[in-house]
């Protein structure tokens, strides 16, 4: 028996009805699940920006570390200035004392060349005249205007002692093989060996007629050997450092110990 039309009719509208709500939810379920996943991309993307900050700045640390060892290797290797010391009375500085002081800072590569100056200059404990002071004051003028040069005071005699905490010491030969001598160690050879032994790297400039190591001679020109500051006081004031002329010719500090006294004298007075 046929069912009646109009049951057909209803079944068939009941169908498309079905499909209408189903096509309905699945029209409305997709912009759900579409906001949905942009909402878990948004709520993902700060946390693969906050892994990548965390490993950014783990890697940017380690590299500044890294960065920091270095730079406190370099500024250590950089700050380790290279300084040495020449030991004189410089009673005057003269055009070899400045010659020898531009070889050992050019040759060692030195940072800093001291002038050091005893109060009391071993074998030479008489010497009164140009006062100290005097003496002093000519040789910061002479250092003034040279970067690497400066001028010390001490109360020690011995090279040895002198030297300490120097990387280079310079002399010339007459006192290499002044300082092998035992009279100036209380006659003790051992004391001598120990005192040597103490010296770091020695400079050394010729001054024939005496011998000394080869190896330790600064090369210079020939016409330093010649200069001594006993000539230059006696027979050829030219020799002294600019600075030490003009102070000689303007008070008489080396060259003429009477017009010397004469200013010392008006120096007192004022």
């Amino acid at each position: 028996m046929r069912p009646p039309t109009r049951r057909r009719g209803n079944a068939r509208a009941a169908r498309q009805r079905a499909r209408r709500r189903s096509d309905r939810r699945t029209h409305e379920r997709q912009p759900r699940h579409d906001h949905d996943c942009r909402c878990r991309r948004r709520r993902h993307r700060p946390k693969r920006q906050l892994r990548f900050t965390v490993v950014a700045s783990a890697s940017t640390t380690s590299h500044r570390a890294s960065a920091a060892t270095a730079a406190v290797s370099l500024s250590s290797s950089g700050s380790t200035r290279q300084r040495g010391v020449f030991p004189g009375s410089f009673n005057p500085p003269t055009t070899a004392h400045l010659a020898i002081s531009e070889a050992v800072v050019g040759q060692h590569r030195l940072d800093v060349l001291v002038w050091s100056v005893s109060r009391v200059a071993l074998a030479k404990e008489d010497v009164q005249r140009p006062r100290l002071a005097d003496r002093i004051a000519v040789l910061e003028e002479v250092a003034a205007p040279i970067d690497w040069l400066e001028i010390d005071v001490t109360d020690a005699q011995l090279l040895s002692d002198i030297a300490a905490g120097f990387d280079v010491i310079v002399m010339g030969a007459d006192k290499w093989q002044q300082i092998h001598d035992p009279v100036f160690y209380g006659n003790d050879p051992a004391q001598r060996d120990a005192s040597i032994a103490a010296l770091p790297a020695v400079a050394i400039a010729a001054r024939p007629p005496h011998d000394c190591p080869a190896e330790l001679v600064l090369n210079l020109p020939d016409w330093v050997g010649t200069v001594s500051s006993t000539q230059a006081r006696t027979t050829d004031p030219a020799l002294m450092a600019p600075e030490a002329a003009r102070f000689d010719a303007e008070t008489g500090a080396w060259t003429d110990p009477a017009r010397y006294e004469t200013w010392l004298a008006r120096q007192r007075g004022n």
